[in-house]
């Protein structure tokens, strides 16, 4: 833990941060725009979200960063657009530079619109820049080789599959985006190919182009923050989208029969699917790809939901909700066993969601696997036949409930959390820092002391049993201390939601300060909390953007609460959004000369 010092920093969202001349998206010029501003503020860390590539659909739904399309490709949307060669064609860059503009000046991130811009852009510039040169067209052909050689290659890495799925939903727009076959497709583009060669390649040699502008820029902004003495912090996403092209240059390496997802917790009381899968096993190949990519630019690493690397909850792939899924690996209940635990009563067809049929109903006891067996459902007491039960088979339900849910699992969990996890530290220089919110297993904390993990701590998502908040000053010293994450509200809008809990964790923490309480998170209050985190004994102490703002009297005063939240995670259709209010040029000077002194006066800087 020594090698960690203690150091501050500001979690936000790529497409967040605000610059001036944007194109209506944060992009990695505003990333290297930001490192100045966050130098002068003290802090030392920059976390971002994953900036991998999801445009599958080409509107809000891609606005969902945690399932990419490939793990070694940034997302296009986040190239500074106007940082391109100017164009020859001097009139459709006045066009594209106005639209940028309007784009650039609304309050929230509108994917869809974003993302048409940029394009239309970047096609602009890489056909004048093709055109114009020959040796560029060379270098971008060998880069986007696999348009024209379509069979899988061991030795083919994972972006370059991503050039051609692309390629794939440029070509074919009437292709059904939710369920599709990549070489079904390309045997389509391959006769599209024979009709119209030019078009095929140079749209493949397009996503070369794209892949390369981004990494450049990308690159740029990184060698910007490690000047001005600054790290970044990445974020590893738990899983891929269905159709990944890491599951091309991978094949067999997921799981496909299975969504990942989360059991009802804190964040959902429904549990969530989200739609992504998982790898099977630790393949190194897969792993040393992904972290020869991260180590171009990443210091620090979130692991998201690291739960998952101990057990994973799967969700069968019929648009069941989250609630009817269940631990892998975990014990599973035969008919036999369950008739010797008296339960066979509870075995009837309707009390029991099926693995390969539609399901109708939450209201059920038993989940059946894939791989056949049975696990009781979560929060078993809820389900509505509950009531009809006899007292004695109640309390046989809710023993193997207890038992399948919080124990006797453990070993099985704390044996696969060490080896996955292990594997990972092995793989890489970077360090780890886990997000290990929700339900979570008594070994998880264990294995990450073990292995010099650092685990997350928010104050009102107490890791001790039987307590409303977990106190700052009392977070253990191998963690990130944060007021909290993009998964839940930021302070002031927690604060007014629930007027009640704010309340009792002002009489908790904040009474004694002499400050008093107000329905409103105030300037002053928000200074308190954040003091408290930046004493705390974590190592890192790494707040939102939101909440860093919220010390801002200008700020309160002027933007809405409900705006800053960036997502719900008990809404699955909910849209990635969040823009900081003004340009990270226009921060003010006092609120920087604020936190800067903070950070001083708490020993961070």
């Amino acid at each position: 833990m020594s090698q960690i010092p203690r150091q501050t920093g500001i979690a936000v969202p790529l497409f967040s941060l605000r610059r001036q001349g944007d194109a209506g998206c944060g992009d990695f010029a505003a990333l290297e725009a930001f490192a100045p501003v966050a130098e002068r503020m003290g802090v030392r860390i920059i976390q971002l979200l994953p900036l991998e590539d999801t445009t599958l659909y080409g509107d809000s739904r891609d606005s969902y960063p945690y399932g990419p399309l490939a793990s070694t490709a940034l997302n296009p949307i986040y190239i500074a657009v106007d940082q391109l060669p100017p164009l020859a064609d001097q009139q459709l860059e006045q066009e594209l530079r106005a639209e940028a503009q309007s784009l650039s000046a609304q309050k929230t991130f509108d994917y869809t619109a974003v993302w048409q811009l940029k394009r239309r852009w970047l096609w602009a510039s890489f056909t004048e820049q093709a055109d114009a040169s020959p040796y560029f067209t060379d270098m971008i052909n060998r880069y986007a080789r696999l348009t024209r050689k379509h069979a899988p290659f061991k030795s083919t890495p994972i972006w370059h599959y991503w050039v051609c799925e692309r390629m794939i939903l440029d070509l074919l727009p009437d292709l059904n985006r939710e369920e599709w076959d990549f070489w079904e497709a390309m045997e389509r583009v391959n006769k599209l190919e024979q009709e119209n060669k030019a078009l095929v390649v140079r749209t493949g040699n397009f996503y070369a182009y794209c892949y390369m502008v981004a990494q450049r820029q990308m690159r740029r902004a990184v060698a910007t923050i490690r000047q001005h003495g600054l790290s970044l912090m990445g974020d590893l996403p738990v899983g891929v989208d269905p159709h990944a092209a890491d599951t091309l240059a991978y094949p067999g390496k997921f799981n496909k029969r299975l969504f990942c997802g989360a059991p009802p917790d804190y964040f959902s009381p429904d549990g969530q699917n989200w739609g992504i899968l998982t790898c099977r096993r630790n393949w190194k190949m897969l792993w040393q790809e992904r972290f020869g990519y991260l180590e171009r630019f990443y210091d620090y690493l979130r692991v998201d939901h690291v739960l998952g690397f101990f057990r994973m909850w799967s969700i069968p792939r019929d648009g069941r909700s989250g609630m009817l899924g269940y631990f892998l690996p975990s014990r599973r209940y035969l008919k036999r066993e369950i008739a010797k635990l008296g339960l066979a009563e509870t075995l009837r067809p309707e009390w029991i969601a099926p693995s390969k049929k539609p399901v109708t109903t939450q209201e059920v006891f038993w989940i059946e696997r894939l791989d056949a067996g049975y696990v009781p459902r979560y929060d078993v007491a809820s389900a509505a036949p509950f009531a009809m039960l006899s007292p004695d088979l109640q309390e046989r339900m809710r023993a193997v409930c207890e038992d399948y849910y919080y124990g006797g699992n453990e070993k099985l969990w704390r044996e696969r959390g060490l080896e996955r996890l292990t594997f990972l530290k092995d793989l890489t220089s970077i360090h780890l820092c886990a997000e290990d919110l929700g339900m979570v297993p008594q070994c998880v904390y264990p294995v990450l002391e073990e292995l010099g993990i650092l685990k997350l701590y928010v104050e009102r998502m107490p890791k001790s049993a039987g307590i409303e908040f977990e106190a700052a000053p009392y977070f253990s010293e191998d963690s990130v201390a944060t007021t909290s994450t993009h998964d839940c509200a930021p302070l002031r809008l927690w604060w007014a939601e629930d007027e009640a809990r704010s309340r009792r964790y002002y009489d908790y923490f904040l009474a004694d300060y002499g400050v008093p309480y107000d329905t409103t998170l105030t300037p002053e209050l928000a200074e308190i909390i954040v003091r408290r985190h930046l004493e705390s004994p974590s190592r890192l102490c790494i707040l939102p953007l939101q909440d860093w703002l919220a010390l801002s009297p200008e700020h309160c005063a002027t933007v809405d609460p409900q705006s800053e939240q960036i997502n719900d995670p008990s809404n699955p259709h909910h849209v990635w959004s969040y823009r900081m209010p003004i340009a990270v040029e226009e921060l003010p000077d006092d609120w920087i000369r604020q936190l800067r002194q903070m950070i001083a006066e708490t020993h961070r800087l």
